[in-house]
């Protein structure tokens, strides 16, 4: 009995990680699937050049990813990314996207270097170019509900953000991480009602059939101990 019952705390473990994982607020670049890319001419002046710099390489930035780091544990942690910012609630709820179907799909961090060395500017000297408009080319903008900027410890929202010709589009004043925010798969942004039918509170399909796995396993492995005693 000791071995069954030891199996089935090992089952419940495993699938207590797959819906603790499936759970995760982040979809793409952040688990390094992809990442956005900036698009037109980088030069904004003579020698002075935006940058953009995904997730997974926030090490190469000057204070070695820490201010990408507390924006990834603020939206890694929130219950709801609507917790994070109200404004972000307001656009789901135009967009007919409730908020618990939204997701990250890129986090990344946005700055201008002068091309010798690499060097970032001074917050001083990067006022002289802004307010400055960015066009990137990023994943899942058919789902996309919002742009948030963080910024003095807190997420804001990037009201000019819109997709045009495939491309988000966006001015700012500041430059630091951003988020893009969209949908689960299978919202589509504008509609009142989700691709697929609605489930309620059902889990993933794939939750389930991992689930439903396990507890056949369990079974039959109960049954091979009772015959064998």
């Amino acid at each position: 009995m000791k071995r069954i019952a030891m199996a089935m705390v090992a089952v419940l473990l495993m699938v207590t990680m797959l819906v603790t994982a499936s759970a995760d607020n982040f979809v793409n670049s952040v688990a390094q699937v992809g990442k956005p890319e900036l698009q037109g001419n980088p030069e904004v002046s003579q020698g002075i050049f935006l940058v953009l710099t995904p997730y997974a390489e926030r090490a190469s930035l000057p204070d070695a990813g820490a201010t990408m780091e507390e924006a990834y544990a603020a939206l890694k942690g929130a219950d709801s990314l609507a917790d994070i910012n109200a404004e972000l609630a307001s656009a789901a709820d135009a967009l007919g996207v409730t908020v618990d179907d939204l997701v990250v799909s890129d986090l990344f961090d946005l700055s201008l270097i002068y091309s010798t060395g690499g060097f970032v500017l001074d917050e001083a000297t990067l006022a002289e170019y802004m307010p400055i408009t960015i066009t990137l080319k990023a994943d899942l903008l058919d789902r996309f509900v919002g742009l948030l900027h963080y910024k003095d410890g807190k997420f804001v929202a990037v009201e000019n953000a819109k997709v045009e010709n495939g491309n988000l589009v966006f001015t700012v004043d500041s430059l630091s991480p951003f988020a893009i925010i969209v949908g689960k798969e299978g919202t589509t942004p504008g509609t009142s009602e989700p691709e697929s039918p609605d489930t309620g509170d059902m889990m993933p399909w794939g939750i389930a059939a991992v689930m439903a796995l396990a507890a056949l396993t369990c079974v039959l492995f109960i049954r091979r101990e009772e015959a064998a005693e």
